[in-house]
């Protein structure tokens, strides 16, 4: 009954649409044991002999180590994960992000969140995350395109995007749109964890190659929202010879 609310959005309607034949409880169940399964196998997971994988297996296991509350947040996702299976088949991560939406999830998982102690704030910014990393797997989809041309796509679909500004701490200072260090490193930190479990050699170098453009970007960046995205894209040029990024950062935030 949740699903026929009285939301009329586009997003809403297409998951509505998309959900008319819902999985079974056994396709629901093996969908989220296969992604445990990989999740699990982790620490046997193929391991590729370049120096720069190695260290961004090494690095993250160390942040992880920081990190108390990150399995819960690994396994919120889990749990958020099976509505890309009920929204759509193939499964769908647009679609499921917007039913979570719709039926207020994070808001739920932040409940969940705040009951298993963790930090009223850091419980809605990373229930927001769990939900809108249903929509931004920035390794899926162009699995042969070039690692910086995904990430370009990934940046130019979201720059005003209003979860990615919130997730970012996106604030306006001085007439420049700046975004926020320890958010930028965690929502990378969990973009890569989320994407790890099952993944084969050949997607590992993908995460990897991909957290180190972000990572890099964002320290050169200074932390500046347009100029993270002058670094990973380059400028957008419209017909009247003015990038995207220097006109939408006139937005005030």
């Amino acid at each position: 009954n949740a699903i026929q609310g009285d939301d009329k959005s586009t997003a809403h309607k297409n998951a509505v649409h998309k959900s008319a034949a819902l999985p079974t409880p056994e396709a629901i169940t093996d969908y989220f044991e296969a992604w445990l399964a990989g999740l699990l196998s982790l620490e046997t997971m193929p391991r590729d002999s370049t120096a720069s994988v190695s260290g961004f297996l090494r690095e993250l296991a160390s942040t992880l180590q920081e990190k108390p509350e990150a399995p819960l947040v690994v396994l919120g996702y889990g749990v958020f994960r099976l509505l890309k299976l009920i929204a759509g088949n193939p499964p769908d991560g647009k679609a499921g992000a917007a039913l979570s939406g719709h039926w207020q999830l994070d808001r739920k998982l932040a409940e969940a969140f705040g009951i298993l102690n963790m930090d009223d704030a850091k419980a809605r910014w990373n229930a927001g995350l769990v939900r809108a990393a249903l929509a931004w797997d920035c390794c899926a989809g162009q699995s042969g395109a070039p690692v910086k041309k995904q990430a370009a796509a990934f940046m130019l679909e979201n720059y005003n995007n209003d979860d990615f500004r919130r997730l970012l701490g996106v604030n306006r200072f001085d007439d420049i749109t700046w975004f926020n260090k320890e958010c930028f490193e965690d929502a990378l930190f969990y973009g890569c964890l989320f994407n790890l479990p099952g993944a084969d050699d050949k997607k590992l170098r993908r995460v990897a190659d991909m957290e180190k453009l972000f990572r890099k970007a964002g320290k050169s960046s200074g932390y500046k929202l347009d100029d993270l995205l002058t670094f990973i894209s380059g400028p957008v040029v419209y017909s009247t010879g003015e990038s995207r990024h220097r006109h939408t950062s006139k937005r005030n935030r």
